[in-house]
């Protein structure tokens, strides 16, 4: 077998005028080349990522975000007044407010996250924009359910102007728009050309049906998963990951959630599915049996074998005790913010340290305001430490 192969390259050396010696040579220099590009490559990629996530990731890591953690909210929760707090988070929030009117510091606090997230985003890498600036959707189809829960309540088209904040499409024009609709139909018919357009319309019907607000919320939530999903599609390789595994969590919990609303709402099966996102790591079959559930315990026992039973059981106890779903929410929004933090480790050279600080950024701002919320109402202490969401508990 050797020799015909020496009789081989020999006739190859007479019919190129190449000698035994230089084919080897050259067949030595290939395979040494295939193994140094699949040795060097990767760590190649590695470096390039972390050189152009350097600059981003240190400046995020500057600003923190202090109030996700129990050691510094928990001297927030122990304020005596609104005026405190906001002198305790100023190294954080330089808010532009006079005295402590709850809707224009709700609406101070909105307005500097918003101003953070788009400073962030103007110097990130390109390559992680899309999923970014998708993400910037949840602060529209917030500040629409603002107005739709506005309108369903009778609130004054003053008042529901004064608790909206104009960020991005969201005009102050439409803002204005929204507030003096005379009906959810004409929200509906106000917001037809919009990307909220269809997917609200669509709503509309079983938002009239069941008198219930979930339908046009979970419709709202399902345009700012429509962006997320697609981003993924526009992130390269060397980072897309991490993201797509936040989007299945997103997925998954928003589903439980959604089901979980739904069930507790009275909502027939065929009205909550047709909310369920697509997508996730839940297969399509058992969500259909989620939805079916008799109950809130046969949704938790229909999902045994997934990998969030353990979340699920612990909110089942606290939901046993005092019946409410508020269980569940907490600790789904606990999980996806632990999650974040484990990619700020993991991802640590790219592009961990801003999706924790993206995502994180936005709960630290809801625990401000449940801070807020808290004092005002004079609730305990004990109170305070469930409603607000740290990434280690409180």
């Amino acid at each position: 077998m050797l020799g015909d192969l020496l009789n081989l390259l020999n006739q190859f050396d007479k019919l190129l005028g190449v000698a035994l010696i230089e084919w080897l040579y050259v067949i030595v220099l290939a395979v040494f080349a295939v193994v140094i590009v699949k040795i060097i490559a990767p760590k190649a990629q590695i470096l390039v990522n972390a050189m152009r996530f350097a600059y981003p990731n240190a400046r995020v890591r500057a600003i923190g975000v202090p109030y996700v953690l129990a050691t510094n909210m928990h001297p927030l929760l122990e304020s005596k007044n609104v005026s405190e707090v906001i002198s305790r988070i100023a190294d954080s929030y330089k808010l532009d407010v006079t005295g402590d009117d709850p809707d224009e510091i709700e609406k101070a606090l909105k307005l500097a996250l918003f101003r953070t997230y788009k400073n962030t985003i103007a110097r990130v890498p390109k390559c992680i924009k899309p999923f970014l600036e998708s993400y910037l959707t949840k602060f529209e189809a917030e500040q629409l359910k603002v107005a739709i829960k506005g309108k369903n309540a009778g609130l004054s088209p003053d008042t529901i102007k004064k608790k909206m904040v104009s960020v991005g499409n969201i005009t102050p024009d439409l803002i204005g728009e929204l507030a003096e609709a005379d009906s959810m139909d004409r929200i509906v018919q106000i917001l037809s050309d919009t990307a909220y357009g269809k997917t609200l319309s669509n709503a509309l019907l079983d938002y009239e049906k069941t008198g219930s607000m979930l339908p046009l919320e979970l419709a709202l939530d399902r345009c700012v998963f429509q962006g997320l999903s697609e981003s993924t599609s526009k992130i390269p390789a060397s980072v897309v990951a991490a993201i797509s595994k936040f989007v299945d969590t997103y997925v998954d919990v928003t589903n439980i959630k959604a089901v979980i609303r739904g069930k507790k709402e009275g909502f027939e099966p065929e009205t909550t599915r047709k909310y369920l996102l697509p997508g996730g790591t839940l297969p399509a079959w058992m969500l259909i049996q989620v939805a079916e559930s008799r109950d809130v315990a046969e949704i938790v026992s229909t999902l045994e074998k997934t990998k969030y039973v353990p979340l699920l059981k612990k909110a089942m106890s606290e939901y046993e005790k005092s019946g409410s779903i508020y269980a569940f929410e907490a600790i789904f929004d606990r999980h996806l913010l632990h999650m974040v933090f484990g990619f700020a480790r993991k991802n640590t050279f790219d592009v961990g340290p801003i999706m924790r600080f993206i995502i994180a950024k936005d709960y630290e701002v809801r625990n401000i305001r449940a801070a807020l919320h808290g004092i005002r109402e004079s609730m305990s202490l004990e109170k305070m430490k469930d409603i607000v969401i740290c990434e280690e508990g409180i």
